[in-house]
């Protein structure tokens, strides 16, 4: 399982942004410290520090439980188009 991100342009060829499950819990660990916090002492990652606590535009990728799609649900909600090949 993997994540991958690349414009809507229709070109699917080469996407900007490619992850494998375990690329992808690291990039989210890099933006949580970025963002000035510990994705590990958040609830769901390991501590008890609540989501509601956080600000930053960057939440729905980073507050969710990697088992649910929420990832998806966002894209579908938006109306982003998905490409699976």
């Amino acid at each position: 399982m993997g994540l991958m991100l690349f414009p809507g342009d229709g070109d699917v060829t080469s996407p900007d942004a490619a992850w494998s499950y375990s690329g992808f819990d690291m990039f989210r660990r890099w933006l949580a410290q970025a963002e000035g916090f510990a994705l590990g002492e958040m609830y769901g990652f390991g501590g008890d520090r609540p989501w509601s606590s956080v600000t930053t535009v960057l939440k729905p990728l980073l507050d969710h439980p990697d088992d649910d799609g929420p990832v998806m649900r966002l894209c579908l909600d938006k109306d982003v188009e998905l490409y699976f090949g």
